[in-house]
């Protein structure tokens, strides 16, 4: 998520997305008919000087905007300049960045999640007969296997799949063309901005298009149900390996994260 700090990959990405969505609403309002192919070729040529060239020295992503949008001003030429921002303001185009950024983290996250699944449904067939211990505050108390262990993730990784995929779905609407609240008189194509930037729909209602919240709100929820899961998990091969060490034969990466002082996994 792009937040204020000093570190400059959220810049990096922040940035490129940038260019993403001038160039998008752009390829928008000469096709709706507010300049012409000579107009749309000026601005992209400008954004692909920017988008050459490192992001600027911004601490917060409002002061990242405005840096970009100076930078394009700067490089249109006299009869172009002002053209991009038809149509659209900072307000809009902060919410349209948001929603990239983490629509793109989240697609990351479905991938890694569906693929911990099927390395866990591997690793159980591998060991479907191998017996192990099942043990409550130390003592052990019933006999199971691995795979059994193992599967214990299967339901909850299902559930918060479920979940992602559907913050996901409510992410993937475009926000660009509400501007800072209630749209613009002008006949902007909400729709083709949204197509071009690879979002689902443009968001109906332009306040709810700029202001909500709800859809990051199910992200971190999704995001902790996730995290929540897996320590639950190692918490209990931790505690297998605490009462009977020789339980598992750990590979050298896990016996050095280990070692590391105040390390919360093996």
């Amino acid at each position: 998520m792009m937040i204020s700090h000093d570190g400059i990959a959220w810049r990096v990405i922040a940035w490129r997305d940038l260019g993403l969505i001038n160039a998008a609403h752009a390829v928008m309002l000469r096709d709706t008919g507010f300049f012409d192919d000579p107009v749309l070729a000026a601005l992209l040529t400008a954004l692909d000087g920017i988008n050459r060239a490192p992001p600027a020295p911004a601490r917060r992503l409002s002061d990242l905007i405005a840096a970009h949008e100076e930078r394009l001003e700067a490089l249109t030429p006299a009869g172009a300049i002002g053209a991009a921002t038809l149509g659209r303001a900072r307000t809009d185009t902060g919410a349209t960045l948001t929603r990239l950024a983490t629509r793109e983290s989240l697609l990351t996250l479905l991938d890694a999640a569906g693929q911990l699944r099927n390395t866990l449904a591997d690793f159980a067939a591998e060991h479907i007969t191998t017996l192990l211990p099942a043990y409550s505050g130390s003592q052990p108390v019933e006999p199971t296997t691995f795979a059994h262990t193992l599967g214990g993730l299967f339901g909850p990784l299902g559930r918060i799949t479920s979940r992602l995929q559907a913050a996901f779905d409510d992410l993937n609407t475009c926000p660009l063309g509400a501007m800072t609240l209630t749209s613009t008189g002008l006949t902007i194509d909400r729709e083709r901005v949204a197509t071009l930037l690879g979002f689902a729909e443009p968001i109906a209602h332009t306040f709810d298009a700029v202001a909500a919240v709800d859809p990051f709100s199910a992200t971190f929820d999704a995001l902790a149900a996730l995290a929540a899961a897996v320590h639950r998990w190692l918490e209990e091969i931790l505690n297998w390996l605490r009462t009977d060490p020789h339980s598992f034969l750990l590979t050298d990466v896990w016996r050095d994260t280990a070692a590391e002082p105040q390390s919360p996994h093996f």
